[in-house]
């Protein structure tokens, strides 16, 4: 490739690397939408911020908010029913039904801008009743919600947050904004490290299936050229008596099967033919995968693979440009202008 065996075998490995990083990273990302682990996690993180664990007051009320689930059904009326009449600004809300509950949690979101949750929890604790009161009303409205009323932590939180902003809302929801951020940015990294784990598994399962060992690349790709010299079919000198022509059409036809044979053996990727159903000893008889030669550098090298998909695709592909350009276009003028561009 660039004449340098060693510029070969890091440019082949990272290409393993790569292959397997992207084939792990879409299989994790097809589960966690199929299984709506995001969502999922947001909810739960939520209700553990609000201290409302069995998503029946500050919580619900949240995602009951157009701004935090703007799929969500909110508190609509269903078809062909009476609205339910005005309940007493004083009173606590009513707890939900589980339908209610359900309805709320059926289309949650994956992700909320902190801006949005500042301005849906101060509506919902004020009920939305801010027009023509002062902010020090506003700010009273905050402590004294019912929703709030048996979480003398929450109770504590907004009023050491009323205090310090003293009484401005605009600082209030800034606070409550960053408040959520900081609690979001301990349940991504929480969130990043199941997901690296389902990575691992994922990408030794995908090192397994297709045999991407590590070593074994980076074997092949040194011993490229002694590779290339086994796979050339010698020429044939023309005959010309018919019998000599057939004699050397069977010649050749069988140097081309033993090249695909070669070639078949020496591929970086997938499983050498009979590696499962002939592994035996020079008598011939069975000595079990295990006992194989070789065998756990196999797996050493699968581990390899593994770890490696950690790094993430864009890690491995970033790589692979400090080696060659990938596109066919020159340098972009961000490359130029932070001197990250690779010779051409």
């Amino acid at each position: 490739m660039l004449n340098s065996p060693i510029l070969d075998v890091a440019i082949g490995v990272a290409f393993g690397f790569l292959a397997v990083s992207l084939a792990a990273g879409a299989v994790v990302e097809a589960i966690n939408s199929a299984l709506k682990t995001r969502s999922g996690t947001l909810l739960k993180a939520v209700k553990d911020l609000v201290n409302d664990p069995n998503f029946e007051k500050l919580a619900f009320r949240l995602y009951q908010h157009a701004l935090i689930n703007p799929r969500g059904p909110g508190a609509s009326v269903a078809a062909g029913a009476a609205p339910a009449p005005v309940a007493d600004p004083a009173a606590a809300p009513l707890p939900p039904s589980q339908a209610d509950k359900a309805a709320a949690q059926k289309n949650k979101p994956a992700y909320i801008d902190p801006k949005h949750f500042a301005e849906a929890f101060v509506d919902v604790l004020s009920r939305g009743r801010t027009a023509g009161k002062t902010l020090q009303q506003i700010a009273e409205e905050l402590k004294d919600s019912t929703l709030i009323a048996a979480n003398p932590q929450m109770r504590d939180f907004i009023d050491g947050i009323v205090q310090q902003a003293q009484g401005d809302i605009d600082e209030i929801k800034t606070q409550l904004a960053s408040w959520f951020d900081s609690g979001m940015d301990r349940v991504s990294g929480a969130f990043k490290r199941r997901a690296q784990l389902a990575s691992f598994v994922a990408a030794l399962i995908i090192a397994l299936l297709f045999n991407v060992d590590a070593l074994r690349i980076a074997q092949l790709v040194w011993q490229q050229p002694a590779l290339v010299d086994q796979l050339k079919v010698p020429a044939q000198p023309g005959a010309a008596a018919s019998g000599a022509a057939a004699q050397s059409t069977s010649t050749r036809d069988q140097d081309v099967f033993a090249t695909l044979k070669v070639l078949d053996q020496h591929l970086p990727l997938g499983w050498t033919p009979g590696y499962f159903f002939e592994v035996a000893d020079a008598k011939g008889q069975w000595i079990g995968i295990c006992k194989a030669p070789g065998f756990w550098l196999n797996v050493l090298g699968w581990l390899i693979a593994a770890f490696a998909s950690l790094f993430g695709a864009p890690f491995w592909f970033d790589t692979l440009q400090s080696f060659v350009r990938l596109k066919g276009a020159g340098p972009s003028p961000q490359e130029k202008k932070e001197d990250r561009a690779a010779a051409a």
